[in-house]
């Protein structure tokens, strides 16, 4: 089974995240982001209970360019 925790960049509470990852089987894979806040504590949880983190990187962000308006559009 693969577990998705996202939320807050400021989580603080680890204890939260162990309430509920307790109540999962060995073979879960955790599911998270890159960023600080619940994403780090799931992580940092989820190796203590000994399941596979898979994290999700950001992309990086695009640039779209538009045309510059020359006075014929």
């Amino acid at each position: 089974m693969r577990v998705l925790i996202t939320g807050s960049t400021s989580w603080e509470s680890q204890a939260a995240i162990r309430l509920e990852l307790a109540k999962l089987s060995s073979d879960t894979i955790i599911v998270t982001g890159d960023t600080p806040g619940i994403d780090a504590h799931a992580k940092v949880v989820a190796l203590e209970f000994g399941f596979a983190v898979d994290p999700m990187k950001k992309p990086m962000p695009t640039t779209v360019l538009s045309p510059v308006k020359d006075g014929r559009a």
